[in-house]
Order: C-alpha cells, then sequence, then structure tokens
C-alpha cells in the first residue's frame, strides 16, 4: 500500500492539538517524510495546507514540504513561490501565515516582499519565529547564496 496518501489522510485530522495523534512527529519529521513518499500528487499536499480546520502543525509540515521538493527538484521554486503569495493573502492563522513567510525566506521572496509586509502590518506572522528584519537581511544577500544555505 502506498504511504503518501495514508500520510496525507492522518496530516487532515480535526484533533485539537493535545489530543492529535502525530502531535511529536508534526513538529519534528513530518515534512520530510512527507516529501519523501511524495508521489506527484500536488494537490493533496494543497489540500492538507487549505485545510482550515485541520491541526496547524500539520498544515506547516505539508507547506514545509514544498520547500523540500523544490530543493529536490520535484517542484518548480516559482511556482511554489505563486502558490505561497495566493496562500498569503487569503490565510488566516496567524501560525500558518508565520510558516508561509519561512518557507518564503527559503525560497528567496524577492518577488514578495510587500505582501509579507503587509501580513506583518496585519499582525498575522509570530515575530518569536521570524521578524521582518530576517527577511529583509535574506534579501541583502545574493538569491544563490540563500538557496545554497537553505537547502
Amino acid at each position: 500500500m502506498e504511504l503518501f496518501p495514508l500520510l496525507i489522510e492522518s496530516l487532515m485530522q480535526h484533533e485539537v492539538e493535545e489530543e492529535h495523534p502525530l502531535a511529536h512527529f508534526l513538529q519534528d519529521d513530518g515534512a520530510r517524510i512527507l516529501a519523501s513518499v511524495y508521489n506527484g500528487n500536488l494537490s493533496m499536499i494543497k489540500l492538507v495546507i487549505e485545510l482550515n480546520q485541520a491541526y496547524p502543525y500539520a498544515r506547516a509540515q505539508a507547506i514545509r514540504s514544498l520547500v523540500i521538493l523544490v530543493f529536490s527538484n520535484e517542484l518548480d521554486r516559482q511556482d511554489v513561490l505563486l502558490y505561497f503569495k495566493h496562500l498569503l493573502k487569503i490565510e488566516t492563522n496567524w501560525y500558518v501565515t508565520t510558516q508561509i513567510v519561512m518557507a518564503f525566506t527559503a525560497l528567496y521572496p524577492d518577488e514578495v516582499y510587500p505582501e509579507i509586509e503587509a501580513a506583518y502590518q496585519r499582525g498575522n506572522v509570530d515575530e518569536w519565529m521570524i521578524r521582518l528584519e530576517d527577511v529583509t537581511h535574506t534579501l541583502a544577500l545574493q538569491m544563490d547564496i540563500v538557496l545554497h544555505i537553505s537547502k
């Protein structure tokens, strides 16, 4: 049996944080495992990301898995940036928004800085996790250096 759909189904559970059966897994290794069993069905990962009722950590791991898939040449960086840009405009959960900003920063956010700045102005990003200055610092570096470090 293929693991990817089973993992996606697990990530879509509507449990509260303390009760989620995969809580420790989600915080540590979920993105890497999801990327390693990825079967080419991007819509399933997007479903987890966009499911507002899903556990926020699960949604975050799905976001991080897209970054991993870019660095493993399974997904196109530009396509993922466009998708994240769309998400940033509609996402209301602060934790998920913060994860989107962190993913943008790993992929070099040169084309989306105004949208990131707007998310900070809305108070929708946890500045304990990533500050706007961190994003600005990333942009001060050359893109190839950032992508190499992030990889």
